[in-house]
């Protein structure tokens, strides 16, 4: 069931977890539903913390095309759903005009 687990990328509840330098989105799960997301957060938080600077972290129901986006990766819809921070470290303080 684990190995299952880290394997497929099925619909369910996915911890979304955003960091900068590098930019990318990381995707934990799924997991049971919405609080056993929440409970595992904190790990996954801090395993996270150790490599790059957390921008936003958050369950959410989804089905995550790939575990990891790095930012040659990003769609407008993936910068429309992030939080606004997440899109200014994005940016990394450039002017897009």
């Amino acid at each position: 069931m684990i190995e299952l687990r880290l394997t497929y990328l099925c619909s369910g509840w996915w911890l979304e977890v955003g960091t900068a330098n590098p930019p990318c989105i990381d995707f934990y799960g799924p997991f049971e539903g919405k609080a056993e997301a929440e409970v595992a957060k904190l790990e996954y938080v801090q395993k996270s913390t150790k490599t790059s600077q957390i921008i936003f972290s958050h369950s959410k129901f989804c089905q995550p095309r790939q575990r990891t986006l790095t930012q040659n990766d990003f769609t407008i819809q993936d910068l429309k759903d992030c939080p606004p921070t997440f899109f200014k470290a994005v940016l990394g303080g450039h002017r897009i005009y």
